[in-house]
Order: structure tokens, then sequence, then C-alpha cells
């Protein structure tokens, strides 16, 4: 699944269709203190220390161009939410959608002010592959945790049908013949 800060290695997350990079090398000098850190979170993800800034740069332009978006660190990497909250854009602009588009009523629920809302919808808009990937992404974790869930379930009827048996048999032996 494409995440925002997490792509393969020589590819831009913003490479066209037809695979070709489209990128434009600059050059940037760091206080060294900056450039330390750069190089630290680099070792960390594993990205190119020239990927990290290309990242952050991406990351800096989003959050200037959607003011009301933010970005977490999850499991999957970093993820927009809209600011000041715990919503992910991907799953408020699904959960919007299935409201058949009622911005009132999201924020009725959600007691987020419809600018929020707005916004959530513009980035979401503005970067589809990403939110539907998210999205995807989301609905396959359901569907696991579901069959696991089902799983643990059966489980359970199993072991309780195999206690019920050996307290039946450890009765019977002790009955009285």
């Amino acid at each position: 699944m494409p995440r925002i800060w997490d792509w393969p290695k020589g590819r831009s997350m913003h490479d066209s269709p037809g695979g070709m990079s489209k990128t434009y090398v600059m050059t940037v000098r760091l206080p060294k203190d900056l450039s330390q850190g750069v190089k630290r979170y680099s070792a960390q993800t594993g990205h190119k220390p020239a990927q990290v800034g290309a990242l952050a740069v991406d990351e800096f332009l989003r959050r200037r161009t959607f003011p009301l978006i933010d970005f977490h660190e999850t499991a999957v990497g970093r993820v927009a939410y809209v600011k000041g909250t715990r919503l992910a854009v991907y799953w408020l602009s699904d959960a919007v959608k299935r409201l058949q588009g009622n911005i009132k009523r999201a924020a009725e629920i959600w007691e987020l002010s419809p600018d929020k809302i707005h916004a959530a919808l513009h980035y979401a808009e503005a970067y589809p592959q990403e939110i539907k990937a998210m999205q995807d992404g989301a609905r396959a974790n359901r569907a696991l945790a579901e069959k696991a869930e089902a799983a643990l379930a059966r489980a359970k009827a199993l072991s309780v049908g195999q206690a019920d048996t050996t307290n039946l048999t450890r009765f019977i032996r002790r009955s009285p013949r």
C-alpha cells in the first residue's frame, strides 16, 4: 500500500503512471545539527537523506496548502489527519461519503467545524491515490480482523466443548458403577 512517506527505492511518490520519475535536483545547505537529524531519521526509516529531504519539503508544502490538515506517524507511515483531532482524512472522507456528502451532519457527529470537514475533503480530492490506498488498506485490515475474530470464536467454542467433554469424562469415571 503506498504511503505518504514510504515509496519504492528510486521512485518518487509523485511518479507518473507510466513509471518515469519527474524530479528536479536541488542543493540545500543545512546547519550541521539539522543535517545530523536528517541522517538519524534516514537511518531509522531506511530512506536516503535526499528522500527524507524531499519528504520533508513535500509535507511542508502540503501543510501550507492545507493548514487544517496535519500528519501523524502511524504503523503504516505518515498519514494525513484533521488538525487537532484523531480523525484520519482517508477515514473521514469515506465516512462523509457514507453520509451522502452531508457535511453539516458530519460536523455534528464528529463535533468538527464544517471548515475542517471541507479541508479534509479538499485534501482527499487533491491526493486521491493516497486516500484510496489508505482506504483499501483499512478495508483489508478490517477483513483480516473479522477473520481473526471468527477464528477465535470458533476456537473458544471448540475449547468449551472439549472442556465440557473432559469434565463429563471425569464425572463418568468418578461415578460408582
